[in-house]
């Protein structure tokens, strides 16, 4: 079996993006020839994805316009947020979208080469309730991730003091469904401190999975650009 669906998290209201994303959602900003969506729903495709959740809230309107006026290869859900859940409400409403036992979730500004499946594998070998993407961090500046020696994370807020410095939380986790048996009662919370980290700490199967693969952030006006730049002089390898 192969990881098949996933959550694309694109609820924000694009505050750092500004005056970019006064009318529309970041996902839809232009990155060379494709926007960011788009791009993304391809890097999905070379991963075998056949199956999208998508959050919306900011510009929920002219996400609709676009999905209705372009097909994609995956099966895309859309699910409307009137009030931004943050990102562990986000998965809990949408729930219903799961129908494997493992499904991930992605942040809606990141562009990688990271193999989706080889992580997915990896993920299921070790039995993991939840398994985070780590990236290297040469500047420092990302939630920084420290992980034992079978790779399993006791605290992702404070680092373990035998632990050994990972890396950067690159935005992309591996769950087990049975993650929705351990959801607050809350409709809105934060994924990391409400949700991982309590889990962290009573010693659940949470993993760090540590990958080299390109990493880049378009979250802010200057690293959008600069992705820009990269992608233009040396595509990614599945652009």
């Amino acid at each position: 079996m192969s990881l098949q669906e996933g959550m694309f998290l694109c609820a924000g209201l694009s505050t750092r993006m500004r005056p970019l994303t006064d009318q529309i959602p970041k996902v839809l900003l232009p990155l060379g020839t494709k926007n960011i969506f788009s791009w993304t729903m391809q890097y999905f495709s070379t991963q075998h994805i056949e199956r999208v959740a998508v959050n919306l809230h900011h510009g929920a309107q002219a996400m609709y316009d676009f999905l209705d006026q372009n097909d994609f290869k995956q099966e895309i859900h859309t699910f409307e947020e009137s009030t931004i859940l943050g990102t562990g409400g986000a998965l809990k409403n949408m729930q219903s979208f799961v129908t494997q036992d493992h499904f991930f979730v992605m942040n809606c500004d990141i562009m990688t080469e990271l193999d989706l499946q080889k992580m997915y594998h990896w993920h299921v070998k070790n039995n993991a309730m939840a398994t985070l993407y780590i990236a290297p961090d040469p500047s420092q500046k990302y939630t920084k991730i420290h992980a034992g020696a079978s790779k399993q994370i006791t605290s992702i807020l404070n680092a373990t003091p035998d632990h050994e410095y990972m890396g950067m939380f690159g935005g992309i986790t591996i769950f087990s469904k049975k993650i929705f048996t351990h959801m607050p009662l809350q409709k809105q919370f934060c994924l990391v401190r409400d949700l991982l980290e309590p889990l962290c700490l009573n010693n659940e199967a949470i993993f760090a999975y540590q990958d080299s693969s390109i990493w880049m952030d378009t979250g802010e006006i200057e690293l959008y650009q600069n992705t820009i730049k990269a992608i233009t002089q040396k595509p990614l390898s599945w652009m």
